[in-house]
């Protein structure tokens, strides 16, 4: 067959599709949409050769090339859209109140020694999407931004002193000088009146009684919140010996001078539990 052949012409048909895909903006407020490529219709290369130049390149062509699948003409290619976004967040972090046991305050006080402060953590969540349809949510572990502070109790632990009975003032007796009696004879003078004299408000331990009623402390708050300040005043008593305002908030000499106020109206009963420090 071949040396019947003296010029032959090979025409080699060869069907060429590309699509051009690009890269995309995923941005998430896009609409999703399939978009459209159209496609180049075949071309068709003749190409002029002898027999044995045809034969060559026919078999190179079978043990080399792999074939190509022909598209028809006006093919649509799909665009899949993949997003994915990250939602960032502040959520608060509570903090925990921590009582501790303070054997230097007596037993039914508490004092704050530190204000309790909420801390602060970031959230981050990734949300995936296709074709701007969300089909997963991944959350992140979540990153502290400021650390909670703990709110710190004192509770006082320290007993408080028993009471010790009242002693009963010694009354002091001064008796007049009796005159001599003159050679007249006259009548009798008046028996003497007995002189009773007790301690002031000014010579009594005060600090005997402040130490054993609030520990010294003039903030100093009972666990009731009845009862405050050096000498524990109830905010009744207080008002009507003329204090004003709250007792923890007056000086330590206000407080000391209302509490002599009171004494001199009602003496020490005011005080049942630690009134005898003021004889001490």
């Amino acid at each position: 067959m071949r040396s019947r052949i003296v010029h032959g012409v090979a025409v080699v048909a060869l069907a060429a599709a590309s699509v051009a895909i690009g890269r995309l903006n995923t941005a998430p407020s896009q609409p999703s949409a399939d978009v459209a490529y159209p496609l180049p219709a075949p071309t068709v290369t003749a190409v002029a050769s002898d027999a044995d130049r045809a034969d060559r390149a026919d078999r190179a062509s079978r043990s080399t090339r792999r074939p190509v699948a022909a598209l028809a003409p006006g093919a649509v290619g799909r665009v899949t859209r993949r997003t994915t976004r990250r939602e960032v967040g502040l959520e608060r972090v509570p903090f925990k109140t921590v009582r501790r046991n303070d054997a230097t305050r007596y037993a039914g006080t508490t004092f704050v020694a530190s204000v309790g402060r909420p801390g602060l953590r970031m959230t981050r969540t990734d949300v995936h999407s296709v074709n701007g349809r969300v089909v997963r949510r991944m959350k992140l572990p979540a990153q502290l931004v400021l650390r909670a502070r703990p709110h710190v109790v004192l509770v006082g632990t320290k007993p408080r002193p028993k009471p010790q009975p009242k002693p009963e003032p010694k009354p002091v007796v001064v008796t007049a000088p009796v005159p001599k009696p003159a050679r007249v004879a006259t009548a009798p003078p008046p028996a003497p009146r007995p002189v009773v004299r007790t301690a002031t408000a000014d010579g009594l331990n005060w600090a005997a009684l402040a130490q054993c009623e609030s520990g010294g402390d003039p903030r100093v708050v009972s666990a009731g919140g009845s009862y405050r300040g050096l000498y524990q005043f109830s905010m009744t008593t207080w008002r009507g010996v003329g204090g004003s305002g709250d007792p923890i908030d007056a000086s330590r000499s206000e407080q000391t001078y209302r509490a002599q106020v009171l004494y001199r109206r009602a003496g020490a009963d005011e005080w049942p539990h630690c009134g005898s420090r003021l004889f001490s």
